[in-house]
């Protein structure tokens, strides 16, 4: 619930609950992220 729950505010904020910086949301690795989502 709670990742549901962090995922849609990310979605309507455009930012994180948990951390100031968007870095530690990205994978290991990665260049940049992305973030899609869908309402019915």
């Amino acid at each position: 619930k709670t990742n549901l729950l962090e995922a849609m505010y990310y979605l309507c904020a455009l930012e994180s609950p948990r951390v100031h910086a968007d870095l530690p949301l990205v994978r290991t690795g990665a260049d940049s992220a992305f973030v899609r989502g869908e309402v019915e």
